[in-house]
């Protein structure tokens, strides 16, 4: 995680201000650290350079077994880290009060490891398909400057193109694998005026408080969260005509210098192939072309003209070397 992005992060829980201990940093980079509110007490890990924005930190760890012992426990150097993830795979009455109540449920669930860490895999394997190719074409036609934020980022294929046009832009995924994926592939992929960073979060509860985004982008994300409620939380976030500078947080280290405002309305680019039969982890109202795009409208958004109906544009998953999944993702970009 970057000094500057500390500013722009409160509390998922109660949006509460967050205080910072740095553990290990490297320039401007913060390598190990823990965030903490300072309205409920809750405690954020910052691991590998990531933070873990999860009310349930220690449950989100404990979900992730093998990715948090050779993954996060090996490779963190801090004592008092190291014991966080530790209590947090195996349990311990020494846990924080304030996280304590999640891990004692979360430890009994699947180790979530393997399939995050098969779906970044496929992410990586699929980046040639025609669907990247078409959104990044949209992103450069469309998107101009600002603070800009990707939910449901994976591995940072369109996060990185997003830099390339906005100040400040922000990657959030619930993956830890597909995170770190997405830091490493991602340096160098920006320019040098761009501050690009990624948490890893869930989409539907919000890191940033108050924040104002320019740009806000969500691929293939709209079959495995709740639709409506989605589009309400990112039509609070979207700016009118600018973005404001970020929110001033509680932190030991400096607060960045305001943003250069952009011009440019607040810009919405959404895209999905509905693929909403996943079993359990169905949605329950799930959405279509026609009623998304209706309740963007009802939402003031004005449609870009070659988004007004729907497309097919080609993605292919390679999921290994005999087996692809063939979908066709509609588009939707939406301004106010």
């Amino acid at each position: 995680m970057y000094q500057f992005s500390a500013a722009y992060i409160r509390c998922v829980r109660c949006q509460g201000k967050l205080e910072l201990e740095v553990f290990e940093q490297q320039d401007q980079q913060i390598i190990e650290g823990m965030f903490s509110c300072t309205r409920c007490n809750l405690l954020f890990p910052i691991v590998m350079g990531i933070p873990i924005l999860y009310e349930d930190a220690p449950g989100y760890i404990a979900n992730r077994k093998k990715h948090g012992l050779t993954m996060m426990y090996q490779k963190t150097h801090n004592q008092r880290l190291r014991s966080f993830i530790k209590d947090a795979l195996y349990g311990s009455k020494k846990m924080s009060l304030s996280n304590a109540k999640y891990n004692k449920s979360a430890t009994t669930s699947i180790d979530q490891s393997e399939h995050e860490e098969h779906w970044a895999d496929v992410y990586m394997r699929s980046q040639d398909t025609e669907f990247y190719s078409v959104i990044r074409k949209h992103i450069g036609r469309c998107v101009r400057g600002g603070v800009a934020v990707e939910y449901g980022c994976s591995v940072g294929l369109v996060t990185s193109d997003i830099a390339r046009y906005c100040n400040v832009v922000f990657g959030v995924d619930k993956s830890f694998f597909a995170v770190v994926m997405a830091k490493k592939h991602s340096d160098g992929n920006s320019n040098e005026d761009t501050r690009l960073d990624y948490f890893v979060c869930d989409s539907m509860h919000n890191p940033f408080g108050g924040q104002r985004f320019d740009t806000i982008v969500a691929l293939n994300l709209l079959e495995i969260v709740e639709p409506i409620p989605f589009l309400d939380m990112v039509n609070k976030q979207l700016v009118g005509v600018s973005a404001t500078a970020a929110a001033a947080t509680t932190t030991t280290i400096a607060t960045p210098k305001p943003q250069t405002k952009s011009t440019q309305k607040g810009l919405l680019i959404l895209a999905d192939p509905y693929d909403n039969k996943r079993g359990i982890q169905s949605v329950k109202l799930p959405i279509n072309a026609e009623t998304l795009r209706a309740e963007l409208v009802k939402r003031k958004f004005s449609l870009i003209a070659n988004t007004k109906t729907p497309s097919f544009v080609p993605w292919k998953l390679k999921i290994n070397p005999r087996t692809s999944i063939h979908y066709l993702a509609d588009i939707v970009i939406g301004e106010k």
